[in-house]
């Protein structure tokens, strides 16, 4: 038996890792990657960190089908945690989030690599896919460098995020030649353009809960850092609510981002009187860049200040650029999929990793993602 799996990213590379170690000589197991090396995306996760897994990944999954839903459902925390284990690579736990005890990406691409020749899966790179039928049962992939047939295919190619890394989103096109439904990807887990001009505040970082609103509905809130960019708002809890934005949204009418910089803290009125009616006391909530920010927006009015520190308003635009994103959010729809991840148009196809219709926050919940699929898939195969 044979089995070509495009695409050389996480989700892939532990699913032949997983297939050529049940197989053995019993079936060929090929990798099809359009880069000249595997994983590379994975080499920045985290920062270089690599956030591998979360305690609680399945409160961060954005997953519009209840079927599939389940199948995430069924793995616990302690199922992954063993899978690496057994892999060889050592975990450890800061708070829900779970790194490799080396905290250092490149040491696990350099396992995943290693463990991918130790059991003989056999790489091309430079293969980008130019298209794929089935015929006879058996699919017919062809490549730039490379053309090859399986009884077996599996597509996971990722999104369009991170396009320095060789990201992009070819493959949709040829996905719906073969009569598949997808959705065209959009940046996810990235900075946001607001109207406002905010370029003196570029570099200002601050901790604040920050709230969505639609037609003054509340729909988002989390608490996290801010990071100010040019005619832009980042940072963790920015990046959230791009992938909220992006799942939920179609555009950008009648939203608004509220920020409260001074969340929790129960006696700011006590403590702007003691400055006399100035604004001066903003500074000892935050940086002076945005005191002064805030101070002009309220034109020098003390009690607009106040309520603006509780409560700064920026009209969202657009997303940063897929360049900028750390995931793509689109790809095959899930309607288009079973439990297993496998086509409903031809058997014996699956897709898995980022090319799904599933999202994460941040936090580990994408490469949590890219294991329960490469697992499932794997159960299927095999089944």
């Amino acid at each position: 038996m044979r089995i070509i799996l495009v695409g050389g990213g996480v989700t892939n590379c532990l699913l032949g890792i997983c297939l050529k170690r049940y197989y053995g000589n019993n079936a060929d197991v090929l990798i099809f990657e359009k880069n000249n090396e595997l994983l590379k995306k994975l080499s920045v996760t985290g920062n270089g960190k690599c956030n591998i897994l979360n305690k609680n990944f399945n409160n961060g999954l954005i997953i519009k089908d209840d079927e599939l839903r389940k199948v995430f459902n069924s793995y616990s925390y302690e199922d992954l945690k063993g899978f690496y284990n057994e892999l060889g690579l050592p975990l450890f736990e800061k708070d829900d989030y779970v790194y490799p005890f080396s905290e250092s990406a490149n040491q696990v691409r350099s396992l995943l690599i290693n463990k991918l020749e130790e059991y003989g899966v056999e790489v091309h790179l430079d293969s980008k896919i130019n298209n794929f039928y089935k015929k006879d049962n058996k699919f017919y992939v062809e490549t730039e460098k490379y053309s090859g047939s399986a009884e077996i295919l599996i597509i996971s190619t990722g999104g369009k995020s991170y396009k320095v890394l060789g990201s992009d989103d070819s493959i949709l096109e040829i996905l719906k030649k073969q009569g598949h439904k997808v959705k065209d990807f959009k940046p996810g887990l990235c900075a946001i353009k607001v109207k406002e001009n905010v370029n003196k505040l570029d570099g200002v970082r601050c901790r604040a809960k920050v709230t969505l609103y639609h037609e003054n509905k509340k729909v988002f809130e989390e608490a996290g850092e801010v990071l100010f960019k040019k005619n832009a708002l980042s940072g963790i809890v920015i990046f959230n609510l791009s992938l909220f934005l992006a799942t939920n949204f179609t555009n950008f009418n009648n939203l608004k981002i509220s920020i409260n910089f001074v969340d929790g803290y129960e006696d700011l009125e006590v403590i702007s009187q003691k400055y006399a009616g100035s604004a001066a006391f903003l500074n000892s909530f935050v940086n002076k860049k945005l005191a002064d920010y805030i101070e002009k927006t309220a034109n020098n009015d003390i009690n607009k200040a106040l309520k603006l520190i509780q409560c700064l308003e920026f009209k969202p635009t657009d997303f940063y650029p897929f360049d900028y994103a750390q995931i793509s959010v689109g790809g095959i729809e899930l309607s288009e999929i079973n439990r297993s991840f496998e086509s409903k148009i031809y058997s014996n196809l699956y897709f898995g990793g980022e090319i799904l219709d599933i999202s994460g926050y941040c936090g580990g919940f994408n490469l949590s993602i890219c294991l329960i699929c490469a697992l499932e898939i794997f159960k299927s195969i095999i089944a």
